[in-house]
C-alpha cells in the first residue's frame, strides 16, 4: 500500500492532540511508553506515538524495515506502513484481536521476546507480533529456529 504520507516530520509538535489534528484517529491503548491510535479514516491501520526519548518506533520500523523480504521473519510481524522523521509516529497495519487463549501459537521465533497476550494480534487469518520492538535478533539472528511459547497474561 502506498500513502501520501510515506515519511512526514512531525518533530515541531510536541502534544498528542497536535497528532490527532493530523489524523482524525480515537485513542485505542496505551502501552508502558506509546499511545495507539485508530486511524478513521484508514481502518485498516493504526498509529503508535512514542512519548520522548523512546524508541520503540525506530526499532519496529527498522525491523520491518530489514526483515519485510525475509518471509520467515516477515510472516510473523505486522508491517510497517511510515514513520515521522523523528520517529515518533509509526503507522502500521492494524490487527484484530486473538478472541480465544488457545489460538496463540504454541512455537515462536527463538527471537521474539514479551510474549503478552497483548502483544499479538491477527491479521490476514494469521497471528502476528504487533508490538515486537523488544526482542532477540541482534543475540541470535534473523533465525527460523523455534522455542516453546511461555505466554505471560498481562497486559
Amino acid at each position: 500500500m502506498t500513502l501520501g504520507w510515506k515519511t512526514f516530520t512531525a518533530s515541531s509538535m510536541k502534544k498528542i492532540s497536535d497528532y490527532k489534528n493530523l489524523f482524525e484517529c480515537e485513542r485505542m491503548a496505551r502501552g508502558s511508553s506509546r499511545t495507539v491510535f485508530s486511524l478513521v479514516h484508514h481502518p485498516d491501520l493504526v498509529m503508535k506515538v512514542c512519548e520522548a526519548g523512546d524508541w520503540s518506533n525506530v526499532r519496529e520500523w527498522e525491523i520491518w524495515d530489514r526483515m519485510r523480504w525475509c518471509a520467515f521473519v516477515a510472516d510473523w510481524l505486522a508491517p510497517c506502513e511510515a514513520i515521522s522523521d523523528d520517529g515518533t509516529i509509526l503507522i502500521q497495519a492494524r490487527t484484530r484481536p486473538i478472541m480465544n487463549a488457545d489460538s496463540y501459537p504454541l512455537r515462536v521465533p527463538s527471537w521474539a521476546t514479551d510474549l503478552k497476550y497483548s502483544n499479538m494480534g491477527m491479521l490476514k487469518g494469521k497471528p502476528v507480533f504487533h508490538d515486537y520492538a523488544s526482542n532477540l535478533m541482534l543475540e541470535v539472528g534473523a533465525t527460523r529456529r523455534m522455542k516453546k511459547a511461555k505466554w505471560e497474561n498481562r497486559a
